[in-house]
């Protein structure tokens, strides 16, 4: 097992201050991962895993959405994507939703996606919604892949879409100090 070591005093001192001194964890000035981690198990092998700012262009290619600005959002765990005009169809004995949508250059998109299901979802406010879910194909840089997205009038939020933790989990990491780390 590789051991990383901590060092440099002032960090030291601040993380046995605020951090670990009730624990008794610090006996010296030399740390281990393992000593901050009490014997967790961690990969000590580098990841495959690209990076993604904490915002990042995506596509929807099935709904012909092409470069929305989305916010990587780890406090959601389902992705939401901005819709207007929200209908559902029955058409030849199957379910759909009708939704539109207005890109960032102003033209109204209308698509029709297969209905999955209703979903409670909780907001960052609390307020709990019931919302239509529906899967589509998403493009994330090089990458492209399936996700779930509720479908909810976000006119007062400043990104059209949100990427929750499902479409995140185990294929990208997060740097929150960067933005739009996606080579397209």
């Amino acid at each position: 097992m590789v051991k990383y070591k901590l060092t440099g005093q002032p960090f030291l001192n601040r993380l046995k201050s605020n951090l670990f001194d009730d624990a008794g964890i610090f006996g010296t000035d030399r740390v281990t991962i393992d000593n901050i981690f009490c014997g967790m198990k961690m990969k000590d092998q580098k990841s495959d895993l690209e990076f993604v700012g904490w915002r990042e262009s995506v596509s929807l290619p099935l709904f012909k959405l092409i470069d929305l600005k989305a916010k990587i959002d780890t406090g959601a765990k389902t992705s939401a994507l901005h819709a207007d005009d929200i209908e559902y169809v029955t058409e030849k004995g199957k379910k759909f939703v009708k939704f539109s949508i207005v890109t960032d250059e102003g033209k109204t998109k209308h698509i029709k996606s297969r209905f999955l299901e209703e979903r409670e979802i909780k907001s960052s406010t609390g307020q709990k919604t019931i919302r239509p879910v529906v899967k589509t194909m998403i493009r994330m840089g090089s990458y492209e892949f399936e996700i779930e997205i509720t479908l909810i009038n976000r006119d007062l939020m400043g990104f059209k879409m949100l990427i929750g933790r499902e479409a995140l989990n185990g294929r990208f990491l997060i740097n929150p100090a960067r933005s739009y780390l996606l080579k397209k």
